[in-house]
C-alpha cells in the first residue's frame, strides 16, 4: 500500500480531500453541466433508444450525477459510480459509432499493470482505458497528467477525482529530478502493491502530427527510484508494462492540432495558453470521434539493457496494434500521391470526407491529412501487412 502522506501532492484524491473536491464540483457546476448537456443532446440524436434505457431526460442525468457525487469518498468511487456508469456511456452513445476492444485476453485484467500508450486526447485516452478495464474487472486505473492542466481549483478537483497522478512541469533541473524520483517511487509502490494500474502516455504531450513515439525518458523515470537494485529487465517484470493503443477514427482536435504545428513553425513566440488545453478537453469529450478501438498487447518480456531498448520495443508494438481506419489509408495515398490502398477506402465519398477541410488556409488541411497518414507510414516501417 502506498504512503498516502508521502505522495499527497501528486496522488489522486481520497478521504477528506475527495469529499471536498466533490463539494467543489457541486458548487461550481458550469463546466460539468455544459459537458453533460452537450453529451446528452448528441446521444439523444445518435442513439436515443440506448440513451433512454438509462435516462429519460437531461434533468434525469443531472440529478443522477449529483446523487452519485454525494456518495464519493475517494477517486475509486468516482471512477466506479460516475465515470464508467454515467459519463462514458454518454460519451460513447453521443460521440462515437461504437467502441471495439482488441487483445484484452492478452493481459490479466485483475492484475496491476503500467499501461504505456500513444496519446491523442487529453482526457479520453485514459478514460476509455478506465472504462474498458473496469467493465472486465474491479481493478482501477490511475493516469498521469501534467501539472499544467491543473489551472484552477475546479480542474484540480476533477483531475484528482478522475484518478490522475500529477506530473510537475516547468521545474528547474534539481526540482525535476526530485519530482521524477517521487513519481517513479509512487508508480512502483502503487503497481507492485496491486493497489491500482497506472496509464502513462509515451510522450509528454499529444502526438499532433500523428507520429506515435515512446520517449526513453519515460522509461528512465520509471527506473529512477529503484535503479540501484533493479536491472531494466527486472523493472519490466515488476511493473508488468503493457503496450496499448487507442485509435480514434476521427480526431475532434485534428484541425486545431494542425494549426498548432503550423503556428509553432511560423512563430517562435507562439505560447500555448492554459485555456487552449481546456478548449481541447471540451472538444475532445463532446465532439464526434467515429469508431474507437482500444488495443492491448501482451506485457513486455525479454532481456533489456537500456531505456532506449525498452522504449523502442514499446513504440514498435504500439504502432503495430494501432487500428487503421479507411480515412487513414486514404490520407496516406493522398499525401504520398499513390493509390496503394484504394481498396481500403472505396466505400466512402471523397467530397464528403474532405468538405470540412475546404475552407482551411495555410496548409492546415494538408497537415491534417499528414497526421491521419502517419500511423500507416509508422506501421509500414515494420510490416507490409497493414
Amino acid at each position: 500500500m502506498t504512503d498516502k502522506e508521502m505522495y499527497k501532492d501528486i496522488a489522486p484524491l481520497s478521504g477528506r480531500e475527495a469529499k471536498d473536491g466533490a463539494v467543489y464540483i457541486k458548487d461550481h457546476p458550469e463546466f460539468l453541466e455544459h459537458i453533460l448537456l452537450s453529451l446528452y443532446k448528441s446521444a439523444e440524436k445518435r442513439n436515443p433508444e440506448k440513451l433512454h434505457l438509462l435516462y429519460k431526460s437531461y434533468d434525469d442525468v443531472v440529478r443522477t450525477f449529483y446523487f452519485l457525487l454525494g456518495g464519493v469518498k475517494c477517486w475509486q468511487d468516482f471512477q466506479h459510480t460516475l465515470v464508467t456508469s454515467l459519463i462514458m456511456p454518454l460519451v460513447i452513445f453521443g460521440t462515437t459509432d461504437g467502441v471495439t476492444v482488441e487483445g484484452i485476453e492478452r493481459i490479466d485484467v485483475n492484475d496491476a499493470h503500467v499501461f504505456i500508450s500513444n496519446h491523442r486526447d487529453i482526457i479520453l485516452d485514459s478514460a476509455f482505458l478506465v472504462n474498458t478495464i473496469m467493465q472486465n474487472s474491479t481493478m482501477c486505473v490511475q493516469a498521469t497528467a501534467g501539472s499544467n492542466l491543473y489551472i484552477n481549483q475546479q480542474a484540480a478537483s476533477y483531475f484528482g477525482l478522475l484518478g490522475c497522478v500529477k506530473v510537475f512541469r516547468g521545474l528547474n533541473l534539481r526540482e525535476e529530478y526530485e519530482a521524477s524520483k517521487k513519481l517513479s517511487s509512487y508508480i512502483y509502490d502503487t503497481v507492485t502493491s496491486k493497489e491500482s494500474s497506472i496509464w502513462i502516455a509515451g510522450t509528454a504531450g499529444r502526438a499532433k502530427d500523428g507520429v506515435d513515439k515512446v520517449f526513453p525518458s519515460i522509461i528512465k523515470m520509471l527506473s529512477l527510484s529503484h535503479r540501484k537494485e533493479l536491472s531494466y529487465t527486472e523493472l519490466v517484470k515488476k511493473l508488468s508494462i503493457v503496450p496499448m493503443a487507442i485509435s480514434y477514427e476521427k480526431n475532434p482536435n485534428d484541425v486545431s492540432m494542425a494549426k498548432e504545428i503550423i503556428n509553432s513553425v511560423l512563430s517562435t513566440t507562439h505560447i500555448k495558453r492554459p485555456i487552449d488545453d481546456y478548449v481541447s478537453m471540451v472538444r475532445g469529450i463532446s465532439k464526434y470521434k467515429g469508431h474507437v478501438t482500444i488495443s492491448f498487447d501482451s506485457p513486455l518480456e525479454g532481456e533489456f539493457s537500456s531505456s532506449e531498448e525498452i522504449a523502442s520495443e514499446l513504440e514498435k508494438r504500439i504502432r503495430m496494434i494501432y487500428k487503421l481506419y479507411p480515412f487513414d489509408y486514404y490520407a496516406y495515398d493522398k499525401v504520398n500521391k499513390t493509390d496503394r490502398f484504394k481498396d481500403r477506402y472505396s466505400s466512402f465519398s471523397e467530397d464528403e470526407e474532405l468538405k470540412k477541410f475546404k475552407s482551411l488556409k495555410m496548409g492546415v488541411g494538408t497537415k491534417v491529412l499528414e497526421a491521419y497518414a502517419a500511423p500507416v507510414a509508422s506501421k509500414l516501417l515494420y510490416t507490409e501487412d497493414v
